[in-house]
């Protein structure tokens, strides 16, 4: 799952989303 949005360009998008579930 990781592997696949790292390589996007949204990665920093997602990863801000992720920090907020977590």
């Amino acid at each position: 799952m990781w592997r696949e949005i790292i390589g996007q360009p949204n990665i920093d998008g997602f990863v801000r989303r992720v920090e907020d579930l977590m």
